[in-house]
Formats: C-alpha cells, structure tokens, sequence
C-alpha cells in the first residue's frame, strides 16, 4: 500500500490521518451540490490561481455532470496572467453568475472575495493555508491548514489521496503555486517537499518548466539533475 510506504510525520503534529479525513470529508460535501463555484483572493497570484483551478479538477473528476466555474474577483495578478497564458489555460477560467456552494480557495477574510453579483446559497467551503481566516467559523466545511506554506501543496496532496493525476499543464501550474508562495522554496515545509514529489513523479519536466515561468531564465541540465536528487532526499519518501 502506498500509504505504508510514506514516512507519516511530514505533515507535523495533524497527521496523514487527518488530512485523509478531511479530503474525504470535502469529496462528501461536493456530492451534495449540482452547481459549484471556486472563488479565490482579490488580484489573485499564482498559488490562487493554481489552488482554484486544481480544486476544480478534483469536482470535476469525482462528481458525474456537476457544473463548474471560477470567480477571481478583480482578476489576477501580472505574474498569474503571464504564467496562465503560457500554459494555455485561458479556456478554463469559465465565469459564473451563480451557484449553489462556493468554495473559497487560498482566500482568508470575506472582504478579499465579496463579489456582488454572484448569486450562492449560503453553504461555502474554505480551503487556506493563511494563519487566520476570519471564513472558517461559519464555513460548512473548514480546511484550514496552517501548516502548510501554500494552498495549491494542499490541493496536490489531495491529488495524491484520491489517486488523482493531474495532466502536465495543471502539475505545472500546481508547482508554480508552491514555488511562489514558499519564493522558490525558501520558505518550504515537509509537506511542501512531498507535494513536490508526487507532481515531479508524474511529470519531472513539469517542475523545470514552472521554475523556468516563474524566473524566466530556462533551467539547464545540471541544475534538474540536482533539483531532482534534492526532492529524492529528503526522506519524505521510502522506496
């Protein structure tokens, strides 16, 4: 099992456990709606844009005929736009108008996402990584992860527990979420290292090409190698 495989203290004093509880706690609450709206900060960054658009995925793959879009209040940031158009994901950010559950990704009070002409339900999900959310209190649903140095290292754990493959343009942008957060992994965790392994295990280029959209300068043979090796190492993983 794979589980067996992984050295369960990388995700600190909450646990594999608990974070496997509440990926299937969200899977159920997702079930429950027809309609489900993504929405995100204010000028949203790249971990925004990749948070929103990996949580729309996990909908889509889990839930028969569900329908989705995303709302990015004020639209994103020059470096989200750019990274983006790179990847041709212009005809994935579908708008909508209304919904009957929000999930509110990589966003931490309600003056960061209030988006006036969008009709919901009042049920809402709340997925962060910030160290306060002033959301979670009233959210049906609050995962709410502290811990962790990105959303989009949340989303991509989550992948991975619901053996979910993203494709090459999503993995891509997953890692460019984490690489802007943590600023190119300096301010990385445990987890942000095996959310890095299992999205450079389905796709080692992935990694190459988002660090090469997020410093513009393209990655040479030597410095993947090495890249590589560091991930490999850093004993998040059992072979």
């Amino acid at each position: 099992m794979f589980w067996s495989r992984l050295k369960m203290n990388y995700l600190g004093d909450m646990g594999v456990g608990e974070l496997t509880k509440l990926t299937r706690k969200l899977v159920d609450t997702l079930r429950n709606y027809s309609s489900i709206c993504f929405c995100t900060h204010r000028d949203a960054d790249p971990d925004a844009v990749a948070s929103v658009l990996g949580a729309k995925f996990i909908a889509e793959s889990l839930i028969s005929n569900v329908k989705t879009g995303v709302i990015f209040p004020e639209g994103v940031n020059r470096v989200a736009t750019k990274i983006l158009k790179s990847l041709g994901f212009e005809k994935d950010l579908t708008t909508v108008t209304s919904c009957d559950l929000i999930v509110y990704v990589d966003a931490s009070s309600k003056s960061q996402v209030f988006v006036p002409d969008v009709e919901s339900g009042h049920d809402y999900v709340v997925i962060d990584h910030h160290e306060t959310n002033e959301l979670a209190e009233n959210a049906s649903l609050s995962i709410h992860l502290k811990e962790m140095a990105s959303t989009s290292e949340i989303i991509a754990l989550m992948l991975e527990m619901l053996s979910l493959k993203p494709d090459t343009r999503l993995a891509t942008l997953l890692i460019t979420g984490i690489l802007y957060d943590t600023k190119n992994l300096r301010l990385a965790k445990p987890s942000t290292f095996r959310a890095l392994y299992y999205l450079t295990e389905l796709c080692s280029e992935c990694f190459y090409e988002a660090l090469s959209l997020m410093t513009g300068v393209e990655v040479d043979r030597s410095e993947k190698i090495a890249v590589l090796k560091g991930i490999s190492r850093t004993g998040l993983y059992e072979l």
